[in-house]
């Protein structure tokens, strides 16, 4: 199968060759020779060129429908990587909030726990205030120790890099001895 390019070739070749044959032929007129056999040439020359241009029509028309096919194609294969990125992306998410809801059930426990330990040590003679008064930075360190792109993607405010402790530590150090 040619392509329109090549036909389009091929009919300029046709045009240039058909004008030398028609001035041979006002040659051989001039001349009162026989025009016979450059008629016939010219004749299917011009044959040559009318079937031509519809040809270069439809070798356009299907290159542009090979092109339309391929663009679509690879629309597809775009849509379907963006269709794939997506269905990870909503896994991902699905485990942030996994993660999210664990630790808010795991942070109930320990305050949980903060409360019966608090109540023991009033009871001892000790409180456990400071460490109340303290979880919140105790948390926001921990998070930095911990998940320091999502501290910075939530909007938290900054924790300075030696602040960063893990939360156990920080409990430890605000919890008076018994």
């Amino acid at each position: 199968m040619k392509t329109a390019e090549q036909l389009r070739a091929q009919l300029a070749i046709s045009q240039e060759e058909l004008s030398e044959v028609q001035a041979a032929i006002a040659q051989a007129l001039a001349d009162g020779t026989d025009t016979r056999h450059l008629q016939t040439r010219r004749d299917r020359l011009d044959t040559k060129i009318r079937d031509l241009t519809p040809a270069i029509r439809i070798a356009e028309d299907r290159e542009a429908a090979v092109e339309k096919k391929t663009q679509g194609l690879e629309a597809e294969r775009l849509k379907r990587l963006a269709r794939d990125s997506q269905e990870r992306l909503f896994k991902a998410a699905a485990d942030v909030d996994a993660a999210i809801e664990a630790m808010g059930r795991t942070y109930t426990d320990y305050r949980a726990v903060m409360l019966e330990s608090k109540e023991a040590h009033r009871i001892a003679g000790s409180d456990l205030n400071a460490v109340d008064r303290a979880v919140q930075h105790s948390l926001r360190w921990a998070l930095a120790k911990g998940a320091r792109r999502l501290v910075d993607d939530s909007g938290m405010p900054r924790v300075p890099t030696h602040r960063e402790t893990a939360f156990l530590d920080s409990v430890k150090r605000t919890t008076p001895r018994v």
